[in-house]
């Protein structure tokens, strides 16, 4: 019995996994790149194992309509491991730039390798 149920888990929880695949790749072939620098890193009350400060990047970055928008990285860390000035290879939706993420295999799977 509790096979069975830990096998509807798991084979549900893969499944979520296969969609999830689906459409990073999908955002991935549709869209667009530009390199993004960090002109901000913000100070967050961490929670978790840091109990303390994190560090946030924020990244500007153009579209090729040269029109300039702002990333927020989903990412913050402690100790810093970015600098003001940094550089990442930043992916937008064409349609929607405020739709990005930087263009990494952890920044663009994790949500599915987990």
């Amino acid at each position: 019995m509790i096979y069975g149920i830990l096998l509807a888990i798991g084979l549900t929880l893969f499944t979520i996994s296969g969609f999830i695949f689906r459409e990073k790749i999908l955002f991935i072939k549709n869209s667009e790149k530009s390199t993004g620098t960090i002109y901000e890193i913000k100070e967050e009350e961490g929670g978790g194992k840091t109990n303390g400060i994190v560090y946030r990047p924020y990244f500007k970055f153009k579209s090729k309509q040269n029109i300039q928008y702002t990333y927020k990285y989903y990412v913050a860390t402690s100790p810093i491991k970015w600098q003001v000035g940094d550089e990442a290879t930043i992916i937008y939706n064409p349609n929607n730039p405020d739709i990005a993420s930087i263009y990494t295999y952890w920044g663009i799977f994790s949500l599915p390798i987990i």
